[in-house]
């Protein structure tokens, strides 16, 4: 009941140029929209695409833990 998913989708590279076209702070722009929301959730999870874009970043700063998959392999 208390956990949201936003999964990564195509959109989301419109919202990188948006994010592009920003000039204060464009690096934390998810960090402040969330504290200006009352949530009332124990976990928000981010599915981020896997590069480190402006998209990512914000992510990464907004973030209190994070967890990276990785393929083990030789």
């Amino acid at each position: 009941p208390n956990l949201d998913l936003f999964p990564a989708n195509i959109s989301l590279v419109r919202a990188e140029m948006e994010l592009l076209q920003l000039n204060d702070q464009r690096d934390t722009v998810l960090k402040r929209n969330l504290e200006k929301r009352d949530f009332h959730h124990d976990f928000i999870i981010f599915d981020a695409p896997p590069s480190l874009g402006l998209l990512t970043l914000n992510i990464l700063l907004a973030s209190d833990y994070v967890i990276v998959p990785v393929q083990c392999e030789y």
